[in-house]
């Protein structure tokens, strides 16, 4: 198996230098911790919604699913949808 070509790295490296510049760029707007971990409490609640739900699915988790429905079968496809559920209706309450 042959290593990454020349345009592969490219990519990768165009990538990581774009990525630091934004994060340099809006890491400026930031002064406080406060305006880190909590937005400067300006985000809107379906932003915050969002967040968590983006944050609870990951490609584990969908592997992990995968991998357990083909071992106990379809039971498990209810998970996801229970837990969105719930996830919903603590943004509610």
């Amino acid at each position: 198996m042959k290593g990454l070509a020349g345009i592969d790295i490219t990519i990768i490296l165009l990538y990581l230098a774009g990525a630091l510049v934004i994060g340099f760029l809006l890491g400026k707007k930031q002064k406080t911790s406060q305006d880190y971990f909590l937005g400067g409490r300006k985000l809107k609640w379906w932003m915050v919604g969002m967040s968590m739900v983006a944050t609870d699915i990951g490609s584990l988790e969908l592997v992990g699913i995968a991998g357990g429905a083909y071992v106990y079968g379809m039971v498990l496809a209810k998970w996801p949808n229970m837990s969105f559920s719930c996830q919903l209706l603590a943004m509610i309450i």
